[in-house]
């Protein structure tokens, strides 16, 4: 019986864990977003603008 709770305890504590873990990301987008500009500042932007043409 006491093989049975531990694998209930570590299942347990996997399901919190990936409950948990998604959360992080989301809520620093939150604070991230309004930080980034739109539109884009004109020629801030490095795509389209190699040297290797």
């Amino acid at each position: 019986m006491r093989f049975g709770l531990a694998r209930a305890v570590a299942a347990l504590v996997l399901a919190i864990g990936a409950a948990v873990a998604p959360a992080a990301p989301a809520a620093a987008h939150t604070t991230a977003d309004p930080l980034t500009v739109y539109p884009p500042i004109r020629g801030s932007s490095t795509w389209g603008t190699s040297t290797l043409r």
